[in-house]
This record gives C-alpha cells, structure tokens and sequence, in this order.
C-alpha cells in the first residue's frame, strides 16, 4: 500500500518562497550592509549608486551627481562585479540597475537627503 503525496500548489510554493526570503534578509542584511560600504566609499559614489534605478541614464546621473560621465562609466560597469546591481541592455546601449536601497540601509548621505526633501518641499 502506498501513501499518496500531498499535491502541492502554486501558493505552498509562494509561501516557501515568501519565508525564505525572510529569512535571507534577516541573516544577510550586516554582511550586505558591510559590502555597500566598502564599495560605496565616498558620497559620490553612494549618490551616483541611489540614483541607477534603471530609470536615469548616463548623461542624468552625471547632472544630477555632478559627477563625470567617466565616472558613472566606470563605476557602472565595476559594481555588477560586486553583486551589488545588474547591468541591462537599453536603446543605445547599457544601463546600471542597483539591487539595493541605501535608505534600507541608513547609507544614504544625511547632507544630500536633506537638501532633497527641502527641495521637494518648495
């Protein structure tokens, strides 16, 4: 006589799902935090990081970093080495798509969020 397995559905897998990814935040998030530090070292390179979303390309992310665009280049293709973003083909060529918040992480520079809720405030 054998016993029959339990058909599992669409939704057991969900919720395995769900709480494993629980459970990796919770055990990954100093590590992750430690990582983005390290590589995010200077102010710029954390605005520049926020600001890659996937929604802004090279030319906004420089105005808005006020940065160069060798260096968003460069930092562009560096960080997917890291694990800390993909990089995506768009029309005309590559895109940088953070896999993190800083805010999640309290990494966001306090001077430069600051300055844009007061800008959105006016």
């Amino acid at each position: 006589m054998s016993k029959e397995e339990p058909e599992i559905t669409l939704r057991d897998i969900h919720d395995d799902l769900t709480e494993l990814i629980k459970w990796t935040k919770i055990s990954s998030y100093e590590q992750v935090k430690r990582s983005l530090e390290s590589v995010l070292d200077t102010n710029t390179k954390k605005i520049v990081y926020q600001l890659s979303d996937g929604e802004i390309g090279v030319v906004e992310a420089v105005k808005q970093s006020k940065s160069s665009k060798d260096f968003v280049s460069k930092y562009w293709n560096q960080w997917p080495k890291f694990g800390i973003g993909v990089t995506v083909s768009v029309k005309g060529g590559k895109r940088f798509i953070r896999s993190f918040d800083l805010d999640d992480f309290d990494l966001f520079p306090k001077q430069i969020k600051k300055q844009s809720e007061s800008k959105e405030d006016k």
